[in-house]
């Protein structure tokens, strides 16, 4: 498996309908569809997309047949997110560990603040991130990750709620 930061987007956009969400990823396909965005912490306003303000995927793009790690460096990941929990990478060393174990060594990632295993996302935006990756096409729970099966996310957490950036 080759272990890479940045991941090219490379999964056709075909499937998107199937998760309730995906019609409302306009970086990935941008027709125009209206979404709402925050003008506050409470308030939103609905706005219009710009047909072909997106990734750009073409339709004939066909996927890397080989899985790749994705580190996504950022506020952690919700290792047990369902759009996401089986696209997460387990260390090789880990393979056939307790549940107890596993949360004691560094079998998901690591967090760099804290020094240890911990990856648990307090902010929310790294599982954000991760699930534009890797989110898998379950039929009925939120999005679809554009690369859901090329994929495993390696947590890597540099910030928390009390970081300031």
């Amino acid at each position: 498996m080759k272990m890479i930061v940045l991941v090219s987007l490379f999964l056709s956009l075909e499937t998107y309908a199937n998760d309730p969400l995906s019609s409302m990823q306009w970086g990935i396909k941008n027709i125009g569809q209206p979404m709402f965005r925050a003008t506050g912490e409470l308030t939103r306003e609905l706005v219009v997309g710009t047909p072909g303000q997106d990734i750009g995927l073409p339709e004939n793009f066909s996927p890397s047949k080989e899985k790749v790690i994705v580190a996504v460096i950022d506020s952690g990941v919700d290792i047990f997110h369902p759009d996401l929990k089986d696209n997460i990478w387990l260390n090789p060393k880990c393979k056939g560990m307790s549940e107890e174990d596993l949360v004691k060594e560094d079998c998901h990632g690591w967090n760099f603040l804290d020094g240890n295993p911990d990856v648990t996302d307090d902010i929310g935006h790294g599982t954000h991130v991760a699930g534009i990756i890797a989110a898998t096409e379950n039929n009925g729970i939120g999005i679809k990750g554009v690369a859901s099966k090329n994929v495993e996310i390696m947590p890597l957490k540099i910030l928390n709620s009390k970081v300031n950036t």
